[in-house]
């Protein structure tokens, strides 16, 4: 059954929409984490069991547990990430609201 071009524009509308859900859904577990491993860099205070994920995200992001010694954690996060700088900020912002 071949779709005319109203058609097509309604299918391709469909599949961005169910790409942009996936998007949202990976990068919300991942801001959480971002989040507690800025403050773990940072030095704030956390929890035992937050403390132990933090760690963890940031091995996983090929990281270590210790703040870089030039101090940018913003940058040292972002390029890790693969986010800029300004993307790391806006998530931190957020976090605070």
């Amino acid at each position: 059954m071949p779709l005319d071009k109203k058609g097509l524009v309604e299918r391709a509308r469909r599949a961005g929409s169910a790409s942009a859900k996936a998007r949202w859904k990976k990068t919300i577990p991942r801001d959480a984490k971002l989040i507690l491993a800025y403050k773990r860099l940072t030095g704030a205070f956390l929890s035992k069991d937050d403390e132990i994920s933090a760690i963890i995200f940031l091995k996983d992001i090929g990281l270590g547990p210790n703040p870089p010694e030039d101090g940018s954690v913003l940058n040292h996060l972002a390029i890790a990430l693969g986010l800029t700088k300004d993307r790391v900020q806006r998530i931190l912002q957020k976090a605070k609201k």
